[in-house]
């Protein structure tokens, strides 16, 4: 119970993040592509983290979608990690429009607490 919990919660917020995106789309498609990010990689990070989202809240855990959903979460926080580091001011675009502020540490944290509710998951 508590794993699914757990997922679930990081499913709420993939499910937002990407709900949010869509909803936004001229706005994440800017932010995305001045941070670098390939327009193939634009296109289909939204969609992706709807399906993990919805996955995440209504299937029973699996180590292939918690590895999935981890792997997904690594590399956005890789990627927040090196435009934080370069003081990057184009904003995240984490949550599509409803927060247009360059990325901070507080961002690669919240992600560190759902790869650790994750991995917490897989363990239970």
């Amino acid at each position: 119970m508590i794993a699914w919990l757990l997922t679930a919660l990081v499913g709420v917020v993939f499910l937002f993040a990407g709900v949010q995106k869509l909803m936004s789309w001229s706005a994440w498609r800017i932010d995305a592509r001045a941070q670098g990010v390939p327009p193939h990689v634009v296109a289909v990070v939204p969609l992706i983290e709807v399906v993990l989202g919805v996955a995440l809240i209504v299937l029973q855990p699996t180590a292939v979608v918690l590895g999935f959903a981890l792997t997904v979460l690594v590399s956005f926080t890789v990627h927040l990690v090196v435009r934080v580091r370069r003081g990057d001011e184009v904003p995240c675009g984490c949550f599509g429009s409803t927060r247009r502020v360059p990325p901070s540490w507080r961002d690669v944290w919240r992600n560190c607490v759902l790869m650790a509710c994750l991995l917490l998951s897989l363990a239970g």
